[in-house]
């Protein structure tokens, strides 16, 4: 059994069904007496009715398409994924600018570090050269003596290296 055939007495159907007539294939529909139907322009506006109601009676827009959709969509997860990393970005380039900078402190405090060692070193060396210059070899002989000699030269020829 059709579906139709059951709905169509119903009240819902039963209001469009009485006044239309069925046209012979055509899309248009016609009068009874044949002449086709002219608008005059007029509408009939009740005041009387609610302006929400009449906000309902305009068609509804068509939905997005599939290419516009989708292109919302990634250009909105792009920009989600922005906000949500850009602050994340920005305090690791900012930490990474407060180690480089850390970084170079600390180096130069290296550097300074081993200029001081170095400087205590060539102080230390000078000290000792003097003693071993100031020293006497009354009191050697043989291979001391010899060994003596030899320290002593080797620091006349360190001082005249430096200057």
């Amino acid at each position: 059994m059709k579906s139709w055939l059951k709905l169509k007495d119903t009240p819902k159907w039963k209001e469009q069904t009485e006044g239309t007539s069925q046209s012979s294939g055509s899309k248009r529909s016609r009068n009874p007496d044949g002449t086709s139907q002219q608008s005059d322009g007029r509408t009939h506006i009740d005041i009387n009715d609610d302006p929400i109601d009449l906000e309902n009676d305009q068609p509804l827009r068509r939905p997005v398409g599939r290419n516009k959709a989708k292109k919302a969509a990634s250009t909105s997860s792009n920009s989600s994924v922005m906000d949500m990393f850009g602050d994340k970005f920005d305090r690791y380039v900012q930490l990474q600018e407060t180690k480089a900078e850390v970084m170079t402190r600390m180096e130069q405090k290296m550097i300074e570090a081993q200029t001081s060692f170095q400087e205590a070193q060539q102080t230390l060396q000078t000290k000792t050269d003097m003693e071993i210059l100031k020293m006497k070899a009354d009191n050697l002989e043989g291979e001391d003596l010899e060994l003596f000699q030899a320290m002593k030269e080797s620091v006349r020829a360190r001082r005249r290296r430096r200057g």
